[in-house]
Formats: C-alpha cells, structure tokens, sequence
C-alpha cells in the first residue's frame, strides 16, 4: 500500500469534530506544517482564533522548543507545553503525507495536562494508523 499523497482533509476534521463532542472544554484543534501553513482547525463557536496565527505560532514554538531540546540534551522536542492563567496548549509533532505536521491543541484550565497530551497522543496515533491503512 502506499501512503496518501493528498491531505486526508474529512478524516481529520471528523477527527477533530469526534473530540469536541467527547470534550466540552476543549477550545481549539489544529493541524499544520512545520514551516507554519495551515492544513485544518476546529474550534469552538466564538473563539475567534485565526488558523493561519495559530500554524505560524505552532511553527515557531516547536523550532524553538526543538533548539533547546537539541542544545541541552542533544534530543529533539517531542510534545510541548504551554500553561496561561486562562487554559493550556499542547502542541505534537505527527507524520503526514510523509512529511512532519504539528498538531495543536488548546483547552480550558480545568483539562489536566495529562488529559490534554492524552488527546493529542490518539489523534496523532489516529493519523498515522489511517496513511499507513490507506
């Protein structure tokens, strides 16, 4: 079998969609490139977020975490974490279309970051597990 070479675009976002109904405090899902383009997001009604600053924003914390990952351990970022007074992000590198992505997600302080990675986790699982299927 051999890996898409189209973004699954309605696998991901009833992916998203799935996780939004399972988890009400749940603000935002975003799906982008590593050099900061948008391929999807959901997110709640009345959160006016702009994808492409969300992807450009994942993008430039990621290569900034994985610098620092690779300066004091000599290993890269794996999942990144970002606490505020008002909720959490989670940002996940994930394999798609051959090429790295980064999912972000974002949440209200009442989600524990141990439930926020664990989202992340399945999505990425989810998209990986669907190419490799496909």
């Amino acid at each position: 079998m051999t890996k898409p070479d189209t973004f699954p675009k309605e696998y991901i976002s009833e992916l998203f969609k799935e996780e939004f109904k399972n988890k009400a405090d749940l603000m935002l899902i975003n799906i982008s490139t590593t050099d900061g383009f948008l391929l999807h997001q959901v997110n709640r009604s009345g959160q006016g977020v702009e994808g492409d600053k969300v992807a450009a924003i994942s993008s430039s914390l990621c290569s900034m975490s994985n610098s620092a990952a690779k300066e004091l351990f000599n290993d890269t970022g794996g999942v990144i974490n970002v606490e505020s007074e008002s909720g959490k992000i989670v940002f996940q590198y994930v394999n798609i279309m051959g090429k790295q992505a980064i999912i972000t997600l974002s949440c209200k302080l009442n989600v524990s970051l141990a439930e926020a990675r664990f989202v992340v986790k399945r999505l990425k699982e989810k998209i990986e597990a669907y190419q490799q299927a496909s």
